[in-house]
């Protein structure tokens, strides 16, 4: 199965809490979330981590993906990212790579 980018937006939206589910996203907001979920799958696709068509996120990815660009997007809304978010999100993702686009994965001290 697969989550779609206005999906993703959603799940990144409560995990910053600036979204319920009983409340919508402001025009303004969706397009700050929206910017930051094409500039980190970009930034990903670049370095072999995303595989995946526009809008058409694997299941598996989708939590990762929350981490990551939720990290990035943080800072537009006033919050505060948990420290390793986007670093445990691409450890996620690298975890789950389709064999035929695996590469070796190092970590990078802070």
């Amino acid at each position: 199965m697969t989550t779609t980018t206005a999906e993703l937006r959603e799940k990144v939206a409560r995990k910053l809490t600036i979204s319920s589910s009983d409340m919508a996203l402001e025009a303004e907001d969706t397009d700050r979330i929206d910017d930051r979920i094409g500039e980190v799958t970009s930034h990903l696709r670049e370095r072999g981590l995303a595989w995946w068509i526009d809008n058409a996120i694997p299941d598996a990815a989708v939590l990762p993906m929350v981490m990551i660009v939720a990290y990035w997007a943080a800072d537009d809304f006033g919050k505060t990212a948990g420290p390793t978010w986007a670093r445990d999100g691409e450890a996620l993702l690298a975890s789950i790579k389709p064999s035929g686009v695996i590469e070796t994965v190092k970590m990078e001290a802070f």
